[in-house]
Parts: structure tokens; C-alpha cells; sequence
């Protein structure tokens, strides 16, 4: 007869583990149950904040105790001192103390650490968290029991009272996007405390740093800096961090949610690819000479998680409308180029179609889903490419689909990781040698082509020994495409373009992408039709696209815009300016205050420059209301319409990364 396991869960049962150790000469049970909670107190263990870290421990026959794993903060001998120091008056060895650490506490270790962790989340925490602490500990010195500033336990109590309540489960975007008049920020109010500047504050946040790199080259990093400044200001910074935290975390969730509801309702004839590139592969050595370490050969490899539906004669089982049967697969594609550009891409998928048509899989709809990464899926050739994808692939609709920043991590990173690791692992066994890609793809094909796991099918590999690019096509810039998050094509050389995706709704199910019925979530579809710009144009022709880009947008700029323009100086990426005229031509020779000098008929903008008030924050910037500046109007790079022409301006990170990109669409 089978008897079954009991398991406890509660806290009194891991500490009975440690009180039924007892001896009548042992330390008495009182400085027991003080040893055991001095382990599990704030400064020398945390909880590892992950669901499936359950530590289990046998107390019988049969009988168990489970506890959420706590990692300690410091080494057992630092423990043991500190509580000496606090608890002087109990006389206990370090062996004996160490003994009675409760089973679930261990040492931190490699696989504690998280690595690729969203900035605005980790920022957002961190001071959320610093705020918390201060305004209970207020409550506390008051002793109020019902305040009217409450103590908030988690980031997304916060967020609700700043926002008007949830439709449908989710909240309108135009709540989160700031722009309703009846919720906001000004919904998180600020105790007496919290609105004082005499008192400080230590709390963390993320700042640009500027340090050397090799040479005499300087090179600013964004680093976590430990800031000590007044309560209000971290109030402030809260305040701030509230304004567009609520809109990214959506945006993650939403396009986590739609590719989720897509696998699970895949039609037929749809197909996704979830592309990724894994970080290069760095061919090892068993026995490696000196030289060799600092000079390793590296391979590209490009991961694409594939959707589909089974295939009778290929899989061995069939998919139909009424029966289901989703395949997942990995597709590799091994090569010793290093760019991973738009060219490389659209090898990807060019191999990608061959694959599916040599298993006679016919995909009408194609759905791909990458990160943002401007040169590999998201820079204006990108998007411009995809307006041919009808006609390169012959698929009746073809889809992309943007993850929001840092948040497109998933099966595509661990099946780059795995690839790797078995790869080092049978060099070190002296079963192989990899030196090349070459090399890489011998050894995934004739070893790691059928999975051990049940979550997907097979792995398929490729190798290309180079791309070419003598046929690469560049397009004009397409304003504000950081906000993209779907790009949508039926037709030859235009896209239809959202802000989020969307595969929920009766409509876009049934493939009426154009009749959404979640507009107010993803945003008015826009239709762009991308301009390619010929290699046969020369240096003049390509300045005149420029021109004519900048004379679109320059008719938008009106007074007291705040603009970004070109500069030539080294020190800055761009120069900000409040504008006092707009655009108008000049009827006789005119220099400004900063010493520059334009003839007649040329066509400027008049108005201040803005310059950056602290290096350590290069987003803030005050107005320099002395000096008039004249800047040719051929210049204007990016209108800051969400930015109010005041004299001290703060700019978003979104939109320091827009002005950059538009530099780096005009290089």
C-alpha cells in the first residue's frame, strides 16, 4: 500500500526542524528561536524573490517542511559578529550559531544574480521602494493609524490611483499616455515630510557617467549611482518616474499577451518566427596557447522560434481547424559574418521560406516578433524593406511585431545559450574541435538536431559563409519609429504601422487587421509608404533627400517650439533650441550672438540655444536667454512637441533615444 507524503508549508514547521534538536545540556529555546530569526532578518538574508526557489526538508516518515529559499547577504562569519555585537549578552559559539541557521538560508551564488533586467523597472523599484521606507517610518514616529498618505506595498497600488479605473482589463491609453484631465500624477500626493528640503535621503538611480575607455577616448555609461539629496527630491523623481513607467510596463504586458493568445489561436496557414541574434560564439580550445585567448574566432548565430501547424507526412501527425496540433521548432542560422544588420536578416528569412516550402508547409500570413534593435529589425531600412515583402517572400500578409524595450527576452535566448554551452562542452570532453563556424555547424548538425525536450519538435540549421550586400537598399527616415510596435503589409512598397499589436479581437482573429477593435489600446493605424533612396544617387541627390525631409517638418515648428538641431561640435550629439521666429529667409547678411554669419537669402530659424546644466544628468538643461542664435533651417532634426519651452526643461530617455536615431538614420 502507498502512502502518501505529507509536505508542510508553514512557517512554525521549518521551525520546528530546528526545535526538535534538542539536548537537556543544548542552548535553551528561547536563544534558539533568537538565533533562527536573526537569520532571517533585513540585512543578512533576503527572500530570492523567484516563485520555484522552494527549499524541502524531511521531518518524518513521510512528513516534510518547505520554505521559500533566503540567500544571505553576508558570509556566516559576519553574521556571526553582527550578532555578537547586537545580542551580547548570550554566550553562543560560531560553530553553534551556524548550526542553527535555518535550512532554506544558503550563500549567494552566480545563478542569484539577473542579468538583462529592464532599467526602468529595476530604477522604478529601487525608488519606490527608498519612498516607502521613508513614509512608513514617519507613520511609525507619528504613530497614526489611518493616514492620508498611505504606505503603498507594491508598485502597481501606486500606478492604480494615478490612473482612471480599468476597461476591459486594461487602461486607456490615453490615461497612460498623461493625456486625461481626469487622473495624473497629481493623484500621488506628497505628505509635509515628503515636500521638505531641509531633511536628507540616501536612495539609488541610474545616471550617465562619463569615464575613460583606451587611449585618451572618453566614453559616458549608464550607471546605478548611490544619490544623498533632499526627501523631496526623491519624492520628485518618483513623481517623475510615474509619468511614462505606467505606459512601458503596458506596453510589455500587452505585446507579451498578444503573442500569447497568437500561439494558442494560430490559424491555418499562419506561421511565427521569433527572432533573436544570441550573443557571437567564441571558439575554445581544450588545450589553448597564450596568443590564442586574446584573438578567438567568433561565429555569428541568429535563433528563430518557429510556430506552425503539424504536417502529416513531415511531423507525423495532423493539424486541422477543428483539431489543432501546433509545431514548434528552432531554426539556426550559423555564419562566420559578424554584421548583424538588415542584409543578415533577410538572409534569415529568405531561409526561412525555403525551409517551409521544402516541407510543403504553405504560410499566407506570416507573423514575426523581434526586440527593438534599430540596426537589425527597426531602423528605417528595415521598415522600408518590409514594404517588399510581398513580393520577395509571396506571402498574402506579412506582420512585424516590436517587443517592448528590454523586455524580449524568452525561449529564443535560452535555445542561443544551450547551443553554446553544448558546444564548450564537448570541447572540453575532447569529443570535437571547434576553431570556425564551420566547425559549429558540423557539430549542431550531427548532434544537436533532435531535442531531448518535449516543448518543441527539432532543431534545423543552416550556414552561410557570407552575406551579400551589393544589393542592400536604404530608405529615407521614418519619423517617431520607436513608438512602432507593429508593422503591418499586404501590398508592395507601403506599411501600415500601430503602436502595439494586436491579435485579440473578433476582428484581427478573423485576419481584418484594418477594422481593429482595439484602436484605443493600439493606437490609429497609419499607412507609410517608405521612399528608397537608389545607389546610383550621388552625394548631391542624397543631401536633396535630407532637404526635402527637413522642409516636411520645419512648417510644423511654430514659436516657442523647442527643437533639436544638427551641430558639428564633438562634445554633443545635438543642440536644443527654443525658437523665437520660425522658419523665414534672411534679406541681408546677419550673424547671431554665438559668432555665426549667414548671407543673404538663407533660410533660419532665430531663437536660444538650451545648454545641459550637469553632466551627471545630461537630460536637464536650462535656457541660455543672453545670446540669439541663428540655425539654418536645413538643419532641424526633431520637434520636442511634449517639451513646454520654460527656462530649466527635462527630456524623457524615449526621446533623447528618438533625436539619436534620427541621427543615426541621417549617417
Amino acid at each position: 500500500m502507498n502512502i502518501r507524503s505529507r509536505i508542510l508549508k508553514s512557517e512554525s514547521s521549518a521551525w520546528a526542524l530546528t526545535q526538535q534538536k534538542t539536548r537537556k545540556d543544548s542552548i535553551s529555546e528561547e536563544t534558539k528561536k533568537t538565533v533562527y530569526n536573526f537569520w532571517l532578518s533585513d540585512g543578512i538574508s533576503h527572500p530570492t524573490g523567484n516563485k520555484s526557489d522552494i527549499k524541502r526538508e524531511r521531518l518524518g516518515p513521510n512528513l516534510y517542511t518547505s520554505h521559500m529559499t533566503h540567500v544571505l547577504e553576508k558570509t556566516q562569519t559576519d553574521a556571526y559578529l553582527d550578532f555578537v555585537a547586537k545580542y551580547p549578552e548570550i554566550k553562543i559559539g560560531q560553530r553553534a550559531f551556524e548550526k542553527l541557521r535555518p535550512f532554506f538560508v544558503r550563500p549567494a551564488s552566480e545563478k542569484d544574480r539577473n542579468t538583462c533586467c529592464c532599467r526602468y523597472h529595476v530604477e522604478a523599484n529601487l525608488v519606490f521602494k527608498a519612498c516607502m521606507k521613508f513614509r512608513k517610518s514617519c507613520d511609525r514616529e507619528t504613530d497614526s493609524q489611518e493616514s492620508d498618505y498611505p504606505v503603498f506595498v507594491k508598485m502597481s497600488d501606486l500606478i492604480h490611483i494615478t490612473l482612471c479605473p480599468k476597461v476591459h482589463g486594461f487602461y486607456r491609453k490615453n490615461c497612460l499616455d498623461r493625456k486625461c484631465s481626469l487622473c495624473g500624477v497629481g493623484n500621488f500626493k506628497l505628505s509635509p515630510n515628503e515636500s521638505q528640503s531641509s531633511s536628507t535621503v540616501e536612495w539609488q538611480k541610474y545616471e550617465y557617467i562619463t569615464e575613460k575607455s583606451k587611449g585618451k577616448n572618453v566614453r559616458r555609461r549608464l550607471t546605478l549611482i548611490k544619490k544623498k539629496t533632499s526627501v523631496n527630491e526623491m519624492f520628485l523623481n518618483l513623481k517623475k518616474l510615474l509619468e511614462t513607467f505606467p505606459a512601458h510596463q503596458h506596453r510589455s504586458n500587452w505585446q507579451s499577451n498578444q503573442l500569447k493568445s497568437l500561439v494558442q489561436n494560430l490559424p491555418v496557414n499562419h506561421c511565427i518566427c521569433i527572432h533573436d541574434y544570441s550573443e557571437n560564439y567564441r571558439c575554445v580550445e581544450k588545450e589553448e596557447i597564450q596568443s590564442n585567448y586574446f584573438q578567438r574566432t567568433e561565429c555569428s548565430i541568429h535563433v528563430t522560434v518557429m510556430h506552425r501547424h503539424a504536417i502529416l507526412e513531415y511531423d507525423g501527425v495532423d493539424s486541422t481547424e477543428e483539431f489543432p496540433e501546433i509545431i514548434t521548432e528552432h531554426f539556426f542560422v550559423i555564419s562566420p559574418d559578424l554584421q548583424h544588420d538588415n542584409d543578415f536578416t533577410k538572409y534569415v528569412q529568405k531561409k526561412v521560406k525555403e525551409y517551409l516550402d521544402s516541407i510543403s508547409y504553405t504560410v499566407d500570413h506570416m507573423h514575426e516578433f523581434t526586440d527593438g534593435c534599430s540596426s537589425q529589425y527597426k531602423s528605417r531600412h528595415c521598415l522600408g524593406s518590409l514594404s517588399t515583402a510581398i513580393p520577395d517572400f509571396g506571402y498574402k500578409t506579412f506582420h512585424r511585431n516590436f517587443f517592448e524595450t528590454s523586455h524580449a527576452k524568452g525561449p529564443q535566448d535560452a535555445a542561443g545559450g544551450f547551443i553554446k554551452r553544448q558546444a564548450d562542452i564537448s570541447v572540453l570532453r575532447g569529443n570535437t574541435v571547434i576553431q570556425n563556424a564551420k566547425d559549429l555547424f558540423t557539430f549542431c548538425e550531427s548532434s544537436l538536431k533532435k531535442p531531448r525536450s518535449a516543448l518543441f519538435k527539432r532543431r534545423v540549421f543552416r550556414y552561410v559563409d557570407s552575406i551579400d550586400r551589393h544589393n542592400s537598399k536604404i530608405f529615407k527616415p521614418i519619423q517617431q519609429n520607436r513608438q512602432i510596435h507593429h508593422v503591418f503589409t499586404s501590398t508592395c512598397n507601403e506599411i501600415i504601422v500601430s503602436d502595439l499589436s494586436c491579435y485579440t479581437c473578433d476582428q484581427c482573429i478573423l485576419g481584418n487587421y484594418l477594422n481593429c477593435l482595439n484602436v484605443e489600446n493600439t493606437g490609429v493605424k497609419k499607412t507609410i509608404k517608405p521612399r528608397e533612396i537608389t545607389q546610383t544617387s550621388n552625394e548631391e541627390e542624397v543631401a536633396q533627400d535630407t532637404d526635402i525631409l527637413s522642409e516636411d517638418i520645419s512648417d510644423l515648428v511654430s514659436i516657442n517650439s523647442v527643437v533639436a538641431v544638427k551641430t558639428d561640435d564633438d562634445n554633443f550629439d545635438y543642440y536644443l533650441m527654443k525658437i523665437s521666429k520660425g522658419s523665414h529667409v534672411l534679406n541681408s547678411a546677419e550673424s547671431d550672438s554665438w559668432g555665426a554669419t549667414y548671407p543673404p537669402g538663407f533660410e533660419v530659424f532665430r531663437g536660444h540655444y538650451y545648454d545641459k546644466i550637469s553632466d551627471n544628468d545630461p537630460l536637464k538643461y536650462k535656457l541660455l536667454k543672453t545670446k540669439t542664435a541663428l540655425v539654418p533651417t536645413k538643419s532641424l532634426l526633431y520637434i520636442l512637441a511634449d517639451v513646454d519651452a520654460s527656462y530649466r526643461i527635462t527630456i524623457s530617455e524615449d526621446t533623447h533615444l528618438d533625436i539619436l536615431s534620427v541621427l543615426d538614420n541621417l549617417d
